[in-house]
């Protein structure tokens, strides 16, 4: 429910956009053609030889025809359009069509129930401009041109200024220009219409304005939204500093850059821990985070400006807490996850959940340290963001490369013994408390055998188009943990989808490369008892003690251990020992009690088949957990 008063300012902003929108359209000349440049786009044949190395131009020509046809692929939906015009606006999975109305009006959290409003803001983020750009120079396919013009008018005519729910998040509008201005640098020489391009760049001109007046700055989006509206706001500043340009609308830019530079120097220091860790928590999320800082400086840099020592500091140690995140395989699965990004360059329907390697090497070729890309499926990204790809050799540099302790400051504590790796969960909600993105998961564990996972956490599921798969996907009952009937570790609230109170207030006792030992009280309020774990790891397996220390008499406590595929078939109980077969490798579990069929969602909207093992306890409970070849 909005308030009179919010109701009054937002009108009043709503009419102070329409009338800056009109403004923006007459400042841009006709024959308006950007000075900056944020990409290297070199000859086709250099061009052709990175393709080839980021799986090869029929892929390429695959993902174009795909465009062309109007299939689109994301968050686990599929959708087809009718050919060039896309419906921005339409959720695939609900069938609801977002209204064309004011931004502040779109309420995203009461629609028809199975409606995601991330459904159509992933589309409309226009990550297969930059595929429409390299089919252009690759293929030198005329319809790529055209299939860009077409899907630009089609979006500016289904989304007036301030009036779609496009503009309900000042993110969206960030990531969306930004891919925008880097998809126009490929059609520049070779789309001659000045009506198109005077309101493309229009439309980017009130954009920056249009962030600038939103900025998702209020205590509550202090997160990732902030970061991503301040790394649009340095492009698009660069993309209006410019000589073609009035003097007023050039001052205008240079103060956009220096104050998007000044509050993101402000805000890393606030969010970002000591070990590089998002103050978020969510390792998902610090993948998004590094990669829109990250391309954020490769842009600016390519556009003839440079970033504070500040900033790049603070992403130099973001980019190492990554890489120790992923130094076993995919990211672990704590806290939520929305495969967010901020630019495709390649594969842009099916592009890796996990980023890691790619942003782990180019923060050494950010750095002035080179590697080798020849077979590399990033080659791509290295040329067109200007990175030289030489050989490199030696250790990685001071500062950058993983720590095998994990990131115990942060609450992620990692083992490892051979070929298990063992990730443990256990520190604060964070975001000062408020949870934005975590989930009940305190001593929770995944299993890792050889860089894959064998042990999962159940994942996100999705957000707000279903709050009874929010809810149960971030209840204690779904994660690697215990749980007393009735009782979860922080209470959930459905109405309130992205808020989890700190109550808990986890504690590592121990921690060596193979043991970790921990506690939570989450329970305690309600049952008078704490949960205790204590995880070894060898060679051969995983042991997994749980107690519950109180006084009195201890409840009735449940333990579940989720497993990357459906055993059942290939499951044998002997007593006290199940031995399961998952993925062609022999597991066995011993302490469970029964095994039952579940789901985990591996990314948003995903929801695939999994086993869960059962075991109970009333005192303590030691579990076994081997996985052999």
């Amino acid at each position: 429910m909005i308030h009179p008063r919010d109701l009054l300012h937002h009108g009043r902003q709503a009419l102070f956009c329409s009338a800056r929108n009109r403004h923006a359209l007459a400042e841009v000349p006709s024959r308006f053609t950007p000075e900056a440049r944020f990409l290297h786009i070199p000859e086709n044949e250099e061009l052709m030889r990175c393709v080839h190395l980021a799986g090869g131009v029929n892929q390429l020509r695959e993902e174009f025809e795909a465009i062309l046809a109007g299939r689109f692929t994301f968050l686990g939906r599929s959708v087809d359009f009718d050919g060039y015009h896309l419906d921005w606006n339409l959720d695939p999975q609900s069938g609801f069509r977002w209204p064309r109305r004011y931004a502040f009006l779109q309420n995203i959290y009461r629609t028809p129930k199975g409606t995601d409003v991330k459904a159509p803001w992933e589309l409309s983020r226009c990550h297969h401009f930059i595929c429409l750009g390299l089919s252009h120079r690759v293929l030198e396919d005329s319809r790529a041109a055209e299939c860009f013009r077409v899907h630009v008018q089609d979006w500016l005519q289904q989304n007036p200024v301030a009036r779609s729910v496009h503009w309900r998040s000042a993110m969206e509008v960030a990531i969306r220009s930004v891919n925008w201005i880097v998809a126009g640098e490929f059609f520049h020489d070779s789309l001659k219409d000045e009506p198109f391009w005077k309101s493309f760049y229009g439309n980017l001109l009130f954009s920056a304005r249009y962030i600038r007046s939103n900025l998702e700055n209020r205590e509550a989006d202090r997160n990732n939204h902030y970061l991503s509206n301040l790394c649009g706001l340095l492009v698009l500043s660069l993309l209006f500093d410019d000589p073609g340009l009035s003097d007023r609308l050039q001052e205008e830019a240079r103060s956009g850059y220096d104050f998007a530079q000044r509050e993101l120097e402000c805000e890393l220091e606030r969010q970002v821990l000591p070990d590089g860790m998002s103050y978020e928590m969510a390792p998902a999320y610090q993948r998004l985070d590094c990669e829109m800082l990250l391309y954020t400086q490769l842009l600016c840099r390519n556009a003839g400006a440079r970033l504070s020592d500040r900033i790049t500091s603070k992403i130099r140690d973001m980019l190492r807490a990554l890489s120790t995140l992923a130094q076993d395989g995919p990211l672990p699965g704590f806290s939520d996850a929305d495969d967010g990004r901020f630019l495709v360059f390649r594969d842009w329907r099916n592009w890796p959940r996990d980023r890691c390697s790619w942003l782990e090497r180019s923060s050494r070729l950010a750095h002035g340290i080179c590697f080798s890309s020849g077979g590399d499926s990033a080659a791509v990204e290295s040329l067109l963001l200007g990175l030289e790809t030489q050989p490199w050799e030696g250790r990685p540099p001071k500062g950058v490369g993983p720590d095998p302790a994990g990131l115990p400051l942060s609450g992620f504590f990692r083992l490892a013994s051979g070929d298990l790796a063992v990730w443990v969960r256990c520190g604060a909600v964070g975001v000062n408390g408020k949870g934005t993105h975590a989930h009940n998961d305190q001593l929770s564990f995944e299993l890792y055998y050889k860089g894959e996972k064998q042990l999962v956490d159940p994942g996100t599921g999705c957000y707000t188009c279903d709050p009874d798969v929010r809810e149960r996907y971030r209840s204690t009952a779904a994660h690697n943990t215990l749980r007393i009937h009735g009782l979860e570790q922080s209470p959930l609230d459905r109405s309130r989808p992205f808020r989890l109170e700190e109550r808990c207030r986890p504690r590592c006792i121990r921690h060596t490369p193979s043991e970790f030992a921990g506690e939570h009280e989450g329970f305690h309020s309600e049952s008078g008892f704490r949960h205790e774990r204590l995880l070894r790891l060898d060679s051969g397996g995983l042991t997994v003690e749980d107690r519950l220390s109180g006084e009195g008499d201890p409840p009735i406590a449940h333990i579940g251990f989720l497993f990357d595929a459906s055993a059942g078939r290939n499951s044998r109980d002997e007593g006290n020992e199940l031995r399961m077969v998952l993925q062609e490798r022999a597991v066995t579990v011993k302490g469970a009690a029964a095994i039952e069929s579940a789901t985990w969602s591996p990314s948003y909207g995903v929801f695939v088949p999994g086993c869960r093992v059962q075991a109970q306890m009333r005192e303590s409970l030691c579990t076994r957990i081997e996985v052999v070849p």
